[in-house]
């Protein structure tokens, strides 16, 4: 009985780690970063998740069962944190609008990008904290 317990939660624990954290390494990068830097920046995350789980593999390979436990949820909320804190949600945002806007970064010239991508909804929680959202027309959002 406590093998089946044991494997039924690992396998849900393994599955929801693939289901969220290892897809979003490739789903959010390919709609976060404009088109001309989206190759580069997205290889810079996948890089960085592989350099993250051999450091994982190389600290918990000198640590016991407990603490790697701990690490691991402590990673988790971690992670979890910093993607509600910084990720945008392009939920219904046209990629080419998040190309425009990073147009107008380019140029210096963002103050003058009144677009979909620095609406409230689209923004993440530190951008709405640094106040990106005031530039927006809230007349042009109906």
């Amino acid at each position: 009985m406590f093998f089946q317990v044991f494997q039924t939660l690992y396998f849900m624990s393994s599955f929801f780690n693939q289901f969220g954290p290892n897809c979003t390494s490739f789903l959010v990068a390919g709609e976060v970063y404009p088109t001309d830097v989206r190759a580069f920046f997205h290889g810079i995350s996948a890089a960085s998740g592989k350099v993250g789980a051999i450091m994982a593999a190389s600290i918990f390979s000198q640590v016991d069962t407990v603490t790697t436990f701990y690490a691991s949820a402590g990673a988790g909320v971690a992670g979890a944190l910093l993607t509600w804190l910084f990720l945008p949600d392009t939920t219904g945002l046209d990629l080419s609008e998040i190309d425009r806007m990073h147009r107008y970064m380019l140029a210096d010239k963002v103050e003058h990008y009144h677009g979909d991508a620095i609406k409230p909804r689209h923004l993440s929680l530190y951008e709405k904290w640094r106040g990106y959202g005031k530039l927006a027309d809230s007349a042009l959002w109906l």
